[in-house]
């Protein structure tokens, strides 16, 4: 089977490509979720992530308060350093500023950069703020690693069990609500979807709970949905995996907007994107010991929804009626061309 890759994939691949070769001191460099460096005192291990939101591409002024974006900003960076199970010690944030921008602005954007920082002992250590056209935000975090212990997207191997933390879909279907997509509906479902994209929580517990098991192979959060991270997860790790539509764990607040909106629920958890869970794998025979520790230092649900397979069976999807199909087209891409 052909694989896909999105231009954004591409464009990596020739940055890595011309920087080249790292030195010693870069244990693992350009590709995952987040850089480690060797640091002193010897075996300490830095891990540094770097993320960018952009007025019109990851977020709309109108839809979203100072406050949210504040800590949208910080919790994407945060979920980086969950997927290599760190710990997260400090942030900095580079913002671009319309001319007229405001006191309140600075202010909201900030306490809620702080409010999810205080939740995780995170410092906001500095940055930089310049004039722009749109409102850009760059985040960085420095973390550090459990033990010495850190894991990548490069070691699932053929039968290893794929699961998922939380639930799927909730996040793209909060979009949905906030850009009058589809009908609200109501109550605390619609309330809650929208909090999930605009609040999303990093799973910093989870993360390091799964990286002390030791059990885990392989590990990524879900940044752009399953359709488009898991096979990235694959393309690194080189090999093939099936996953089943029904398994995917869907919450009663998606299932209640699913039945008023006639939106599929399965289409918004695999495509939607933004949910920052964490995609792990695991040894067949590791998979519950991994969700029990997960779950015993989260109260966080784990679902198997899937299998690794060998490279040459490619990716499937097997749908309700036992069918196997290929993955949805994901909702967004970055460098997507107009038209399609």
């Amino acid at each position: 089977m052909k694989k896909e890759i999105s231009r954004e994939d591409r464009l990596i691949e020739v940055i890595r490509r011309t920087i080249g070769v790292a030195p010693p001191e870069v244990v693992l460099g350009i590709g995952d979720d987040a850089a480690v460096i060797a640091a002193p005192p010897r075996g300490s291990l830095l891990l540094i992530t770097t993320d960018m939101l952009v007025e019109d591409v990851h977020f709309r002024a109108g839809l979203i308060s100072p406050f949210q974006l504040g800590w949208k900003s910080l919790a994407v960076n945060l979920s980086d350093v969950a997927a290599m199970g760190g710990v997260p010690v400090a942030a900095v944030v580079s913002l671009g500023l319309k001319k007229n921008t405001g006191g309140d602005f600075i202010r909201g954007f900030f306490r809620g950069m702080k409010t999810l920082a205080g939740k995780f002992d995170v410092s906001v250590v500095g940055g930089d703020v310049v004039r722009s056209r749109d409102i850009v935000v760059a985040v960085a975090v420095a973390g550090k690693t459990t033990g010495g212990t850190f894991v990548t997207r490069t070691g699932a191997r053929p039968g290893d069990a794929v699961l998922v933390t939380g639930t799927l879909g909730d996040s793209a279907a909060g979009l949905a609500i906030l850009e009058g997509r589809v009908e609200n509906p109501g109550g605390r479902a619609g309330a809650r979807l929208v909090a999930c994209h605009l609040k999303p929580v990093p799973r910093i517990r989870e993360g390091i709970a799964a990286a002390r098991t030791r059990a885990v192979s392989a590990m990524m959060d879900i940044s752009d949905g399953i359709a488009a991270d898991l096979p990235r997860l694959a393309r690194a790790s080189r090999v093939g995996f099936r996953i089943h539509e029904n398994l995917l764990p869907l919450s009663p607040h998606l299932l209640k907007f699913a039945g008023k909106t006639g939106v599929p629920p399965s289409r918004l958890a695999l495509t939607g994107g933004e949910d920052y869970e964490l995609l792990i794998c695991a040894a067949h025979s590791e998979w519950r010991r991994v969700a029990r520790a997960i779950t015993r230092a989260a109260d966080t649900t784990v679902t198997l929804i899937g299998e690794i397979l060998r490279p040459e069976d490619g990716g499937t999807l097997v749908d309700r009626t036992g069918k196997r199909r290929r993955l949805p087209r994901p909702a967004f891409e970055h460098f997507r061309r107009q038209g399609g």
